[in-house]
């Protein structure tokens, strides 16, 4: 039998000032396997729809999925001018079952002793368009803070805290 939830709520403001800064809150939800040991499938799997969502900048690296997923966050967005906008987010994120895999990075504790937190994200981004609506310039960073899943869980890396840059260049025709 296959029983799975997922839902994703985001509410924001805009404030009328210079530079059109919005804060917004988000929660991501997905749900996971209640007993990976049965014939029950609990789990949300991301079927369709783009890697590079709510929950990171890029679809290369990608720590959270929609997928035994309990996340709320924030973001704060810049628009200084025409050509340039800016978005700081952040997700605290946690397992929605305790004994189903951290999908990605497929770790897993099938005790449930390992907890549910898995860490907290920051992204953030700044693009620029070139040329405008021809060609924008994007760069970026994310870190995956480890939480107490991702620090004691069987197979987990124990790596610390992980680190992404990147820098894209892309093309509107």
């Amino acid at each position: 039998r296959v029983r799975t939830f997922a839902a994703h709520a985001h509410i924001g403001y805009t404030f009328d000032l210079p530079w059109q800064p919005r804060v917004g809150i988000d929660w991501d939800f997905a749900s996971g396997d209640r007993n990976p040991n049965d014939l029950n499938f609990d789990q949300a799997e991301r079927l369709f729809g783009g890697r590079r969502t709510d929950l990171g900048n890029t679809g290369i690296h990608g720590p959270l999925t929609p997928a035994n997923l309990n996340a709320p966050g924030g973001r704060i967005e810049l628009k200084p001018n025409a050509r340039t906008d800016m978005r700081l987010a952040f997700k605290v994120a946690h397992l929605d079952e305790a004994r189903d895999a951290l999908v990605v990075a497929r770790v897993q504790d099938r005790t449930g002793q390992s907890g549910t937190f898995i860490g907290t994200t920051i992204d953030g981004r700044a693009r620029y368009w070139l040329m405008p609506n021809k060609l924008r310039l994007e760069v970026g960073a994310s870190a995956l803070i480890p939480g107490r899943f991702a620090r004691t869980a069987p197979n987990a890396s124990r790596q610390g805290t992980t680190h992404y840059g990147y820098m894209a260049l892309t093309r509107m025709f």
